[in-house]
């Protein structure tokens, strides 16, 4: 990511939920060749996309979009920033407009956005970020991930606890977010609180990675998700 923000103005992680893509882009942030970089959560309030831009640079925001753009242009100018742009699927297409106004009319500006489902600007770069291949794998990047956290709440590593995790990551389809909150389950023996907040045994890897793809599609456009269905029906029906 780092490398095509040198060729690209703009470039989009594209990925499921709690796959890593904001501590992506702010890692990519920390180390840009740009000193100045501003940071926006889309996710955080309500509002057109333009105006919560201009809010997080320190204006004051009408809610009109034409003049908090015009504002937003005003203070960047021709310098050189990169914005970081995060969570564009809570407001995609306002995300995508305000973009591609701010590279038109800023030449120094660079964009690094994440969201579940490319803006389709003009000139984008987009970069998947996928979960983690082979989760159960005992030597794979997920199990190395929970050990690490469960190492950090006091837990001493050693064979037996590297099996146990194995079995644990094999149920989170290898997300991330998912692989952490599994660490209670590691350490104290406990499932991952679910959104509620209440415990429950992490679902079978089939349903889990089913689910993970159902969430995906429904962030593509109908006709997308229409030729993704046909695509998975036909793989389905061939012999064996």
């Amino acid at each position: 990511v780092t490398e095509a923000i040198r060729r690209s103005r703009l470039v989009t992680i594209v990925g499921l939920g709690g796959v890593g893509k904001t501590r992506l882009a702010l890692e990519v942030a920390t180390r840009a060749e740009i000193s100045a970089r501003a940071y926006v959560d889309l996710g955080a309030t309500t509002g057109p996309a333009i105006s919560r831009v201009a809010i997080d640079l320190g204006l004051i925001a009408t809610g009109e979009p034409r003049w908090d753009l015009r504002a937003v242009e005003s203070v960047i100018g021709r310098d050189q920033q990169l914005l970081v742009l995060d969570g564009c699927e809570h407001d995609r297409a306002g995300a995508a407009a305000a973009v591609e106004a701010l590279l038109g009319s800023c030449p120094g500006l660079r964009v690094v956005a994440t969201s579940r489902a490319a803006l389709g600007v003009p000139g984008e770069f987009v970069v998947p970020l996928l979960p983690f291949p082979d989760a159960g794998d005992p030597r794979g990047d997920a199990v190395e991930l929970l050990l690490d956290r469960a190492q950090a709440l006091g837990l001493p590593p050693g064979t037996e606890e590297r099996t146990r995790a194995a079995a644990i990551c094999a149920r989170t389809a290898g997300v991330p977010l998912a692989v952490e909150l599994a660490v209670t389950e590691l350490v104290f023996g406990e499932p991952a609180p679910d959104d509620a907040g209440t415990s429950r045994r992490p679902a079978h890897p089939e349903a889990a990675l089913t689910s993970a793809v159902e969430s995906a599609v429904a962030t593509l456009t109908e006709p997308a998700q229409a030729a993704t269905r046909h695509r998975g029906r036909a793989r389905r029906a061939r012999p064996a």
